[in-house]
């Protein structure tokens, strides 16, 4: 149970070299722990990953993937600046380009189709994570949506910066763990975290902790997403 967060200001007296990010993830309390220390996290570092979980995880994520675009096309209506379009032109880029060829290139390679799976075939964990992150996108501010896709792409850089030093040699979580420490995607994070750094401190107290709020909703989200393809609800899409 997350304990009542101290606001900003009262964080950054105790805590003089903290800025917004530190107190966005300190705010989150024990989930941040759970969810780079997730079973899941923990098995693809160790090379210990059922493959059809595998499957059922590269399926839900890939949807995950196409929601993201949307996600990060609201952020791009949104944002105050030019140089934060271009920013976001790249990312989106990324995950149209980058992201998107690893999945049609793995789903090849285990004979699967390379289409979506519907929503109607996706689990409940995996449905909660897109609706919530997009009510966020469509109904929050440029920092609030931010904040949110902070949670989900600055947890997927630690652990899996952590899981690529365990080196994994099973090649489809290898190389989706490789994706996420590459110079691109490193910037990415880095980015996000200088822009919310910047905008966090600058807002009242009652958008930071909207803010926090959301963090903490993403990580929600995230965790229950995580444990879903152990559940084997949905489906792997596997070719028949």
């Amino acid at each position: 149970m997350i304990q009542p967060r101290a606001n900003f200001a009262d964080h950054q007296a105790t805590h003089p070299a903290s800025g917004f990010c530190d107190w966005l993830r300190s705010s989150s309390g024990p989930l941040w722990g759970a969810m780079v220390g997730h079973r899941f996290t923990q098995d693809m570092a160790n090379d210990r990953l059922p493959p059809d979980v595998f499957i059922r995880y590269l399926r839900y994520e890939h949807a995950f993937v196409r929601t993201a675009v949307i996600i990060f096309g609201h952020a791009l209506v949104a944002a105050p600046t030019l140089a934060d379009r271009v920013r976001l032109v790249g990312i989106l880029s990324s995950l149209a380009g980058e992201q998107e060829a690893y999945f049609r290139q793995r789903f090849d390679a285990l004979g699967l189709a390379t289409e979506t799976l519907p929503e109607s075939e996706l689990p409940d964990a995996a449905l909660a994570l897109a609706e919530g992150a997009l009510a966020i996108a469509a109904h929050g501010t440029f920092e609030a949506i931010l904040s949110t896709m902070l949670a989900a792409e600055w947890m997927y850089h630690e652990w899996c910066t952590a899981a690529h030093a365990a080196a994994p040699q099973t090649a489809g979580p290898a190389e989706w763990i490789a994706l996420h420490v590459r110079p691109g995607f490193s910037d990415q994070v880095a980015w996000l975290k200088e822009r919310v750094d910047l905008l966090g401190p600058m807002l009242d107290p009652t958008r930071q902790n909207r803010c926090a709020d959301n963090f903490v909703r993403m990580l929600r989200l995230e965790i229950a997403f995580h444990h879903a393809p152990y559940d084997g609800s949905g489906s792997s899409g596997a070719a028949g």
